[in-house]
């Protein structure tokens, strides 16, 4: 549990970057592949 969650936040820091640096459109971008 302590592996995944690490991951997910680690995940969800660089989804924050890739949103904060993008536009809309590559923000988009960057939600639709983290629900895949």
């Amino acid at each position: 549990m302590n592996v995944f969650d690490s991951i997910l936040v680690s995940i969800n820091e660089v989804l924050g970057q890739f949103l904060h640096m993008g536009s809309s459109m590559s923000s988009n971008a960057a939600l639709a592949l983290g629900l895949f």
